[in-house]
């Protein structure tokens, strides 16, 4: 019986998460950008942490048939995309960089040196894959891999550029 309890606490724990990131009372508290990597286009966030990009790999059951958590809901992913290129424009990024990101002090250095008149705005959002989920005391922690187009006009006329982003980002939800 023990033997049977504790192989089936990864499926119980993936469906708590299931039900937890449906339930109307649980509430993202917070989003991070973790990782970020220039698919082709101008660079956002520099390309620091590639490597750790390719690292992960999106979550499966055990039979291999996809993913087997519930992900974050589509809209906590665009508003909080939205919210980063924004954050982005108004040079106020550091608030959504996670502590650990990569080159993080170069990163925003060279966002204040930048020419004021570039705008991003998001064009697309596309894949959205979990990644990992994780308990932390009440927390469902949640990574996932964001695609992502945005363009980026400058001031000159037809100054249009699109770059696709692979964003490393992670949520935290909490009940209420």
């Amino acid at each position: 019986l023990a033997e049977a309890s504790a192989s089936a606490l990864p499926a119980l724990r993936r469906d708590l998460a299931g039900a937890m990131m449906a339930r109307p009372g649980c509430v993202i508290t917070e989003g991070s950008l973790l990782r970020a990597h220039t698919l082709d286009g101008p660079e956002l966030f520099g390309n620091g942490g590639n490597d750790m990009l390719r690292a992960f790999e999106t979550i499966g059951d055990e039979d291999g048939e996809g993913v087997a958590v519930t992900g974050v809901p589509r809209e906590a992913v665009t508003a909080f995309v939205d919210d980063l290129i924004h954050a982005w424009n108004g040079l106020a990024l550091e608030d959504y960089l996670d502590p650990d990101f990569p080159q993080r002090l170069r990163l925003l250095a060279d966002l204040a040196e930048r020419a004021p008149q570039e705008n991003a705005r998001v064009l697309g959002i596309g894949a959205v894959q979990p990644l990992a989920v994780d308990w932390q005391g009440e927390e469902l922690v949640v990574r996932v891999m964001i695609q992502a187009r945005v363009g980026i006009e400058g001031d000159a006329a037809g100054d249009h550029r699109v770059s696709r982003q692979e964003l490393l980002v992670r949520f935290v939800s909490r009940v209420r």
